[in-house]
């Protein structure tokens, strides 16, 4: 009883977690690639 709606909501916040980070990598890479054309 419920056991497919806890594991759809685990998924869920697993896959926001990460969709989170990788938000944050992407945009830490596109500020490192910016700063280097700038350089040169």
């Amino acid at each position: 009883m419920g056991g497919l709606h806890t594991d759809l909501f685990y998924l869920y916040e697993f896959t926001r977690e990460n969709f989170r980070a990788f938000q944050s990598f992407t945009a830490k890479s596109k500020s490192v690639k910016s700063s280097h054309s700038f350089k040169v």
